[in-house]
């Protein structure tokens, strides 16, 4: 997600190159109460699919190296700790960043923390 971040952050509000901005897909069925709920609550396979949708970088050793390890690590929490352990952390994740009081994302993105003001960047 590095590099989509490093671009994102360069390219600010261009579309087509910067994965924040919502697709026209997205723009569309996501434009009443009922999506915008939808979007928060599953807003986090949004930043997590959306990048993809938007543009593709090339599959490098380095992305296939960091594949590796990942599926490597998830084999040894299984493996050690059950597959309760796995469900952990994946809906923990998922917490983390949806429609949640204390998610983390909105918090670290979109407040200030004195005075409590929302931040205009994003």
């Amino acid at each position: 997600m590095q590099p989509y971040h490093l671009i994102h952050h360069k390219s600010l509000g261009v579309e087509g190159l910067d994965t924040d901005l919502p697709t026209r897909l997205e723009a569309v069925f996501l434009d009443s109460i009922a999506g915008k709920a939808f979007f928060c609550t599953f807003q986090i396979l949004f930043y997590a699919l959306r990048p993809m949708a938007v543009f593709q970088l090339p599959f490098t050793h380095i992305h296939g190296l960091n594949l590796t390890t990942q599926i490597a690590f998830d084999c040894l929490i299984v493996n050690y700790f059950g597959w309760h352990s796995m469900i952990y952390f994946l809906a923990s994740s998922f917490l983390a960043g949806s429609l949640h009081p204390t998610a983390g994302h909105f918090i670290s993105e979109h407040v200030c923390p004195s005075p409590l003001t929302l931040v205009q960047s994003h």
